[in-house]
């Protein structure tokens, strides 16, 4: 195992384990399995799509050409939404179809369009650059191109999973030492259908796929780990030292106390 995951680290494949989401990722796939529609999750306002149950660091909300920052656990978002988090900011989400999702430092992620319980339900997502790791909820289980999570690099599509990404943009002047453009996705639980203009890969659990941009086919990596591997324990926050977007450090935990922002 430690040959294998020292393997993944020298390809710039981004472990992104989060063990203490686990608990909070078990809550979610109990909730979304159940069938039929269900209403929006408590603490969800009816006309919002998402709140933000966890936040920290440098955090940002822009949302129709005004800027909120920092973003605070409690604030509900809509459609069209975008989050950055820079430095050692970190955001949790909660959707009302019941998926979860960690956002790691150096991300900007958007919400593109979100329907829950309705005949033409999708939820539409963007992830623009930096790291994320979810559960995805009920939307997508019924008919599978209901949920997509566009990138820079291809499209990821879903059938009830569990996944992490990492997209990596690089400057016209290229990448910086060690940086590896495009993205890496790993498969937890389910699987992933990564897309682009090249083709299509099915990525199962335990597998890591990656993309190096929009024109090249996605590809497995050579090394993989156990779908359900669980990492040590992470360091104290406090002594998680500044990361780059290809290894973020733990994400917050979903539904769990926050931390006070800086």
């Amino acid at each position: 195992m430690v040959r294998v995951r020292a393997a993944l680290v020298r390809r710039r494949v981004p472990l992104l384990f989060a063990g203490s989401l686990l608990v909070a990722v078990a809550c979610a796939v109990a909730q979304t399995h159940s069938p039929g529609p269900r209403a929006p999750l408590a603490g969800i306002a009816r006309d919002s799509v998402a709140v933000v149950t966890g936040a920290s660091g440098d955090t940002v909300l822009l949302r129709a050409g005004s800027l909120t920052s920092p973003v605070r656990p409690g604030m509900q978002l809509a459609a069209g939404d975008r989050l950055f988090t820079r430095g050692g900011g970190r955001v949790a989400l909660r959707f009302s179809d019941g998926a979860v999702m960690a956002l790691h430092p150096n991300t900007e992620f958007r919400i593109d369009d979100y329907q829950y319980d309705t005949a033409d339900q999708r939820s539409f997502l963007s992830l623009m650059r930096g790291a994320l790791r979810t559960v995805t909820g009920a939307i997508g289980r019924r008919q599978r191109d209901d949920y997509r999570l566009n990138t820079p690099s291809a499209t990821i599509g879903i059938r009830g999973t569990e996944y992490e990404a990492s997209e990596t943009v690089c400057p016209p002047s290229g990448c910086g030492p060690g940086e590896r453009a495009g993205l890496a996705l790993r498969v937890i639980q389910g699987r992933v259908a990564l897309s682009n203009e090249a083709g299509s890969l099915e990525v199962g659990a335990g597998a890591t796929g990656l993309v190096t941009d929009r024109r090249t086919l996605p590809v497995l990596a050579a090394q993989t780990l156990p779908p359900q591997a669980v990492p040590p324990q992470a360091a104290p926050a406090a002594a998680v030292p500044r990361q780059t977007v290809g290894s973020p450090p733990e994400p917050p935990v979903p539904g769990s106390e926050p931390v006070a922002p800086r």
